[in-house]
Parts: C-alpha cells; sequence; structure tokens
C-alpha cells in the first residue's frame, strides 16, 4: 500500500524558481548523446572537475566555463536543500544524485510531450520530508512544466490508473498552459507526491545539455542507488 502523502512544511512547495539566475557560458554545440553521472557525498571540487571536464570534451564549451556554472548550481542548491529542511550547518555532510544528458536533437518528444509527475526516488530516513530535486538546462530549451489546474490533475490520474496512454494524455492537455520558465533559472521541484508538478522533456530539436541534483542522506542516496542498480561512489 502507498503511505499516505502529507505536506509537513510550508518551506517545500511544489515547484520554486531559485532566485539567482546563472549566466549562460559559451556553448552551442554537443558532440555525441553523453550522460555523466555522480552518486556519493557532495564534493564540490570533485564533481564540478570531473563534470566539467566531461562536458568540455563532449561539446564547445571551455572546461573553466562549465565549472563555474556548475560550482554555482550546486552551492546555490544544496545551501537552498538545508534551507528547507531547517538546517543551519551549511557544511554539514549531505550526498547527491548528479547528472548531466548531453543529447543531439531528436523528434521524440517535439509534438508528443511525456507528462508525468516523478514517482518516489528513496525512503526517507525522516518520513515525513518531502523530496524535492533541482534541473538547469545549459543547453537547449528548458523543461516543459504544466501549469496546475483541474483538468491536468483529473488527466494525471486517468493516465497513472492506466486509462490513457502518452499520446491520449498529451492530446488531453495540448491547450493547458506552460509555466514559462526563461534561460538560467534553477527550477526545484518535488517528487512522490499528488501534486509533484507536471513535466516533460522539451521540444528537443536542437542540442541540449540538462543538469539536475537531487541530495539526501549517505543512507539515502544509496538506497535509490540500490534500487536503480547504480554505484554508490565512495570516498577516495
Amino acid at each position: 500500500m502507498e503511505p499516505e502523502i502529507i505536506r509537513y512544511s510550508a518551506a517545500i512547495t511544489p515547484f520554486s524558481i531559485l532566485p539567482k539566475t546563472l549566466e549562460l557560458i559559451p556553448l552551442t554545440t554537443v558532440i555525441a548523446n553523453l550522460s555523466y553521472a555522480y552518486y556519493g557525498l557532495v564534493s564540490l571540487e570533485k564533481i564540478t572537475y570531473e563534470a566539467s571536464d566531461f562536458v568540455a570534451k563532449n561539446s564547445n564549451a571551455k572546461a573553466s566555463d562549465v565549472e563555474t556554472a556548475l560550482y554555482d548550481f550546486i552551492r546555490l542548491t544544496k545551501n537552498d536543500y538545508f534551507h528547507a529542511k531547517g538546517a543551519q550547518d551549511l557544511q554539514a555532510p549531505a550526498a547527491a544524485w548528479f547528472t548531466i544528458r548531453m543529447t543531439k536533437p531528436t523528434s521524440e518528444y517535439t509534438t508528443i510531450p511525456r507528462w508525468h509527475r516523478d514517482g518516489r526516488m528513496f525512503d526517507a530516513d525522516n518520513t515525513p520530508e518531502i523530496g524535492s530535486k533541482y534541473a538547469i538546462t545549459l543547453l537547449g530549451k528548458p523543461t516543459r512544466l504544466l501549469v496546475e489546474s483541474e483538468l491536468v490533475r483529473t488527466t494525471m490520474i486517468r493516465e497513472e490508473e492506466g486509462e490513457l496512454d502518452r499520446y491520449q494524455c498529451a492530446e488531453q492537455l495540448a491547450s493547458e498552459p506552460l509555466v514559462g520558465l526563461k534561460d538560467g533559472q534553477i527550477i526545484r521541484f518535488t517528487w512522490g507526491q499528488k501534486d509533484s508538478p507536471v513535466h516533460s522533456e522539451p521540444d528537443m530539436s536542437t542540442d541540449r545539455v540538462f543538469v539536475s541534483v537531487l541530495y539526501g542522506s549517505e543512507e539515502e542516496i544509496r538506497c535509490m542507488c540500490e534500487f536503480r542498480d547504480e554505484m554508490y561512489r565512495e570516498e577516495s
């Protein structure tokens, strides 16, 4: 039986945009469809060095520019994560599920969005906590996000119950308004909740670099790795 979903903290809203907008870096071309992943204790230096080198080798961006953008992204999101938890010590240990997806153009989502709410990522140490993840698009169009409405709610219930498939769901929601996201904005949205934002990959007819991170305790991220059959990065 699924646990009852209750909102316990006023600090956790289904969707928000962080106050600081990051400056776009000189990045226009992706070489191939590749992904980078880091699952382990948060290390700003380690993640930004590895990830920026990865992006630079698979694009026309300079590693130093990417490193600056990723450093700011992780610093801002980690601080927001601790603020939402009500934690005072921003240097306290935290683990992360950090990914970068670099893609060449595809028509898969151009006309048929994959509308969905993110499901449960892990079992929280503190059961009442509401989980969130953060994302930014360094190149290409931002995530498509629907404005919550009665039609959105009822359509997603029908989709989750198997009454509608992806194509029927897209047809039902074709006229629903989108949240207007701008370049450089960092978004934060919940997962595993009945009101978690309904979103989809955007029109991906151009090269795209998408970055996301989900924070938790070491036990929580290890749980997520085990569930998804991924390797947790041990300290070195």
